[in-house]
């Protein structure tokens, strides 16, 4: 429910090789945050992940055009919606980057 969400933050990170190495495919993380981010505004546009970019993602295990990192790893795609939720999708599998996770804790 939204109102227990208004005044949260999500972060998602994701391996883009989880699924291939590890047990939850990337499919999942990308689909949970669209969901969220249309549940909050059935008519964002910019915020969701279009459907060529997951086929990108899922085809080359990869995003043409990030050149960022996090935790040391390469990041492959990056999207936000407000100040609400954040996915990153990274290099690695099914992990937790800890030290990057324990940072967004308030």
């Amino acid at each position: 429910p939204l109102d227990l969400r208004k005044n949260s933050r999500l972060y998602i990170y994701e391996g883009v090789h989880d699924g291939y190495t590890g047990s939850v495919p990337i499919t999942q993380s990308l689909n949970m945050y669209n969901k969220i981010v249309k549940d909050f505004d059935t008519n964002e546009q910019e915020a969701i992940i279009p459907s060529e970019d997951i086929i990108e993602l899922l085809t080359y295990r990869g995003f043409c055009g990030e050149k960022d990192s996090i935790g040391g790893r390469k990041i492959h795609y990056k999207k936000t919606y407000k100040d609400k939720i954040q996915l990153i999708v990274f290099e690695g599998g099914h992990e937790m980057l800890v030290n990057v996770a324990l940072s967004n804790i308030d």
